[in-house]
């Protein structure tokens, strides 16, 4: 994952992440140079068949 280790993550991406994580809305985030794509189960239907290869990808790449 282009993120690293959840361990390693920074505070304020372990706290975005767990707000959304947290929620039944379907929410998604791009964090960093990269735009790295995190997301809510509830946001799969939005992604459709992208779904199952976009998490943890660039938001370009999606």
């Amino acid at each position: 994952m282009p993120l690293g280790d959840p361990a390693t993550w920074s505070l304020s991406l372990r706290t975005a992440a767990t707000l959304m994580l947290d929620t039944r809305q379907p929410m998604c985030m791009a964090w960093g140079p990269d735009l790295v794509l995190l997301y809510h189960v509830a946001y799969a239907p939005v992604l459709g068949a992208r779904g199952d290869a976009a998490l943890g990808r660039p938001l370009r790449e999606v």
